[in-house]
C-alpha cells in the first residue's frame, strides 16, 4: 500500500514538472524527452536550464527541449 502511494505521489510530481502548459500530455514519450521537455519549458520563466552536453548527444532531450521552450513560450 505505502508503495503504491509512493509511487501515485512520484507521477504526479513528474507530471507536474513535465508539463507546464495545459494540455500538454507526455505520456508515451521518453523519459530523455521529459527530462529535455521539462528543462526547456523552465527554461522561459527562468536562466536557462539546459544540460549542453546532453543536449548535443542525445537527440531525444534535444527534441524535448525544443518543444518544451516552444510551447510554453506560447
Amino acid at each position: 500500500m505505502i508503495l503504491a502511494v509512493i509511487g501515485l505521489l512520484e507521477s504526479c510530481a513528474e507530471h507536474r514538472v513535465a508539463t507546464r502548459a495545459p494540455g500538454v500530455n507526455l505520456s508515451g514519450f521518453s523519459a530523455e524527452f521529459k527530462r529535455g521537455y521539462a528543462d526547456g519549458c523552465a527554461s522561459i520563466s527562468g536562466p536557462m536550464q539546459r544540460d549542453e552536453s546532453r543536449f548535443n548527444a542525445d537527440g531525444q532531450y534535444a527534441r524535448g527541449w525544443r518543444d518544451g521552450f516552444s510551447i510554453c513560450k506560447h
